[in-house]
């Protein structure tokens, strides 16, 4: 039997003068005494003094915190510590005391040794709500415990009154306190390793050549799965390009029946977004529920073009009801509001939702009202941005055939009403009169007609026409070529409906000098990263604002690109997003047979770590998490750092 031991009330000074450390050290002895057989090696944490008093020679396994510990990081430090001492493959843990507040407990989930608990001061269990922080925290972690120790009678009966409390109580550590807990931990079931496997994973999404940005994410974030998971692609074309035909199978959605029948996939992964790039999935999410990467909150567009494309039975006033917004589906059902204007109020997204094992999202904006309208767990990650190199100005600049007297203001991606294009625009032809008169608006993307005719309007309105320089739709790689040339790029969203730009983390990553609006995904940016405006009523002279100082400060643009840089590069790198993805995939597949929410509490505990998590981070977790997941066995050839 291996039992290691939470040192927490030994590490201090003098241990026996805490309420926690003398009944630590009697049980200690105790145990070791009763069942000299036993395994018995201390937890110590490296973040508080070392171990001063041991009964006899224990051997020690440190615990170093992944992030600084203190109130902001304590939640994904707790959960690291829980995946840290499952990996470490005790047959029980006892915590023998957590009654400090700089201490951490680990946030068990599912897969877990098993746990006992040493509970000493009865004023922390009067109440469940009991103040916040790490008491409620110590009181949380009691309720998920298997067996629970103490020596006070008042300890045992303020316990017995917690309605979650179902493991037994031992109420004495004294003569005859030992032998008992000795045997119930001998009585105990332990509890098995989930099993360990490469999931074969469906990979449900619009793919390039597509002209969805979202087939473009899709190519970023597959190669740094490819060797964590049997993944097929399964699109609507069977057009793909060529370097992910060669490396992953493609099937088309008729197919896949017989694909799950011959050899089952162990998750379906969605990539939904709100076009018609993605109906062919909607008969699939009926047939196979799965996790759903959900890219735009609303998604009246994919219903109602669904709807066209008879993919699906549906009647938008009924999707209208089955959101809640049952004043909108009575004025449709009245002829009082067309189809169209129906899926841009209401966002139309619960018949995706409820077929949704887990979503995941790319913001807090889209995580908070994902989370009110599903029972689903809902896991936040970043959208991808690719490092496209160090790039230098004055050579894109003469290969775009841009002035280097020129001052460029540059927005990127499909132009449309939410982009906000014209009051750039405008914005620009606001700019004092020399700065203006050398002032040019880029506008590089794809526009339909009349999109590009309400651009132009703005332009003649403002007496900025010849200022205007429409580029269209170019290859993707050049976005970032085109951003850093450009001596700020405007990239405006409003209103949001969920969405991230996949254009704004591109001109990010690239190190460009951004300005963005204040809602959304974008109010989530860092005021280091990006300059903001107040979309919609006060964005034209906001920017103008923004525009006129950047440009007499050519160091500020370049401290603010670099700082966009680096800041990406970290939370939205390739690697990061893949780890969390592959943590997604793994726990959503494990999810078919055990309730655990580890993906959802990580993602979600790393969301809220001021700055992000370091580079690594979520790597290093993975894989310790992997092995945490792996089989139990009983001895261990050396001991863990």
């Amino acid at each position: 039997m291996f039992v290691l031991f939470d040192a927490l009330p030994l590490q201090g000074p003098e241990p026996t003068d805490n309420g926690a450390g003398r009944p630590a050290v009697d049980l200690l002895n105790c145990l070791r005494a009763e069942r000299p057989g036993w395994r018995i090696e201390l937890l110590e944490h490296s973040y508080l003094p070392p171990v001063r008093l041991t009964p006899g020679r224990l051997r020690v396994r440190s615990f170093t915190p992944p992030l600084p510990v203190g109130p902001a990081n304590r939640e994904a430090n707790e959960l690291y510590l829980a995946d840290w001492v499952v990996a470490q493959r005790p047959d029980w843990v006892v915590h023998a005391g957590a009654f400090r507040p700089d201490g951490l407990l680990p946030r068990y989930g599912t897969s877990r040794p098993r746990v006992a608990a040493v509970a000493c001061d009865p004023l922390l269990l009067h109440s469940e709500d009991d103040a916040a922080g790490w008491s409620a925290g110590w009181l949380r972690f009691l309720l998920g415990t298997d067996l629970v120790l103490t020596e006070s009678a008042a300890v045992a009966s303020a316990l017995r009154r917690l309605g979650g409390l179902r493991c037994p109580v031992v109420v004495s550590l004294g003569t005859s306190g030992p032998r008992t807990v000795v045997d119930a931990i001998e009585r105990a079931d332990k509890v098995p390793a989930a099993p360990a496997g490469k999931p074969r994973v469906a990979w449900v999404s619009p793919l390039p050549p597509s002209g969805s940005g979202i087939a473009d994410y899709s190519a970023d974030v597959l190669p740094h799965l490819a060797d964590r998971f049997d993944i097929e692609l399964v699109t609507d074309k069977v057009e793909v390009r060529t370097d992910l035909a060669r490396r992953f199978p493609v099937v088309t959605a008729d197919e896949v029946p017989a694909r799950d029948a011959a050899r089952p996939f162990d998750q379906f992964l969605y990539h939904v977004g709100n076009s018609t790039a993605h109906t062919y999935m909607l008969p699939l999410l009926v047939r196979y529920p799965g996790l759903v990467v959900l890219h735009d909150f609303h998604l009246g567009g994919l219903i109602r073009e669904g709807r066209a494309e008879r993919v699906a039975h549906l009647d938008l006033a009924d999707e209208a009801d089955r959101c809640g917004d049952s004043q909108l589906a009575g004025w449709v059902r009245a002829g009082w509001l067309g189809n169209i204007p129906l899926t841009e109020l209401a966002p139309l997204n619960r018949r995706v939702l409820e077929a949704a094992e887990a979503v995941v999202v790319h913001s807090g904006w889209a995580w908070e009202r994902v989370r009110r309208a599903t029972a689903a767990p809902v896991a936040v990650v970043p959208h991808v941005a690719v490092d496209p190199g160090v790039i230098r100005r004055d050579t894109e600049r003469r290969r775009l055939g841009l002035p280097a007297g020129e001052f460029v203001v540059a927005t990127l991606g499909r132009v449309g009403p939410s982009k906000r294009v014209p009051s750039v625009v405008r914005a620009a032809a606001g700019l004092p009169g020399p700065l203006q008169a050398r002032t040019r608006v880029l506008v590089v993307g794809e526009a339909d007609p009349a999109d590009a005719a309400d651009v132009r309007a703005a332009a003649d309105r403002a007496g900025f026409a010849g200022r205007l320089d429409f580029r269209g739709r170019v290859p993707l790689v050049d976005f970032p070529r085109y951003a850093v040339a450009a001596d700020v790029v405007a990239q405006l969203r409003y209103p949001s409906r969920g969405e991230t730009s996949g254009a704004l983390l591109r001109a990010l990553a690239a190190g460009a000098a951004c300005v963005t609006s204040d809602s959304g995904a974008m109010a989530e940016l860092p005021d280091t990263v990006t300059r903001k405006v107040r979309s919609p009523s006060l964005e034209v002279a906001d920017l103008t604002a923004h525009l006129r100082e950047l440009a007499d400060r050519p160091d500020l643009r370049d401290r603010l690109g670099a700082a966009a840089r680096r800041y990406v590069l970290d939370t939205h790198g390739p690697r990061t997003v893949a780890a969390l993805y592959a943590a997604a995939i793994s726990e959503a597949a494990r999810r078919r047979t055990a309730a655990g929410l580890w993906v959802r509490d990580v993602a979600n505990a790393l969301a809220a770590v001021p700055g992000g998590p370091p580079p690594g981070l979520i790597d290093d977790w993975a894989r310790l998490r992997a092995l945490a997941e792996q089989p139990a066995h009983r001895h261990h050839g050396r001991q863990a750092a």
